[in-house]
Order: structure tokens, then sequence, then C-alpha cells
């Protein structure tokens, strides 16, 4: 009770885990309306991959190797994380996170300058000139390799 009530408070931070599906699992003592007001790290802090390990010479690697590459490519774990999510927290919640993840707080759009675009203007200027120099060097050769 007390945590839920500092995650109103913005003084402290909270652990979230993002899954390999793209969703997040949070803490159930962080409720709907406070996650409006907290900000996901930019970064993860630890990441890994979830491992088995099995002996080198079992019989069952092969028939293992196949048995996972299956529920890979037919999504298995996404459809089992996407229901285990959607069971203990629901879709606005994840739509919230996902947002403040990839977006952050600054979402102002800017409008366009010359700084933005001087760079480009710049390289095409460049290769203007060296066309107009190419051209008139084929004039020049031009006008005397041929005979008038």
């Amino acid at each position: 009770m007390e945590l839920e009530k500092l995650s109103y408070t913005r003084t402290f931070g909270y652990p979230t885990e993002r899954l390999t599906g793209g969703h997040f699992s949070v803490p159930v003592f962080i409720k709907h309306d406070a996650i409006q007001h907290l900000r996901p790290m930019t970064e993860d802090i630890f990441w890994a991959y979830c491992i088995f390990m099995l002996k080198k010479s079992t019989p069952l690697l092969p028939s293992f190797n196949m048995l996972v590459l299956r529920v890979l490519e037919a999504g298995i774990n996404y459809a089992w994380e996407t229901k285990v999510v959607l069971f203990h927290t629901n879709s606005r919640t994840q739509q919230i996170i996902r947002y403040h993840y990839y977006h952050g707080e600054d979402t102002e759009t800017v409008s366009l300058q010359w700084m933005h675009v001087q760079g480009a203007f710049g390289i095409l200027a460049f290769g203007y000139a060296i066309a107009f120099l190419c051209f008139l060097i084929e004039q020049v050769v031009h006008k005397y390799k041929t005979p008038t």
C-alpha cells in the first residue's frame, strides 16, 4: 500500500521488465493512472537471452532444437506472452508504457529550418559544380578535337 502511494509522488524509480515480444511487465503496486506521470528509462539496465543447458552428447538435442525452432516460428511464445501480460495488466497500461518508452517526453514537432537541410544542399551544389566543370571540359575538348 505504501509503494502504491509513493508511485504518485515521482520521488522513486520502479522496475519494469521489457519482454521479448515488446510488452512490459509492471509491478502490481503501479496503477494505471500513476503510469501516466512516470517516465521509463531510455536504455535497459540489463538484458539477457533465456538459455537452456543440456549435456553436449545428449540424444535429445536435435529434437529439442527443432521444438524450440517450431515454437519460435509459430509465434507461440509471443502468444503466450500476450495472454499473460493482458491477464495481469490492461492494454491501456501497455499502450502508455510503450508510448513513453519509444517516444519519450520530447514529442513536439520542430519546424524545418535551414540548418536541417544545408548539408544536403551543399552536397547538391558541389555535385552541380562538378557536373558543370565536366561539361565545360567536354566542350573544350570537343572544340579542339574536331576539325572545323
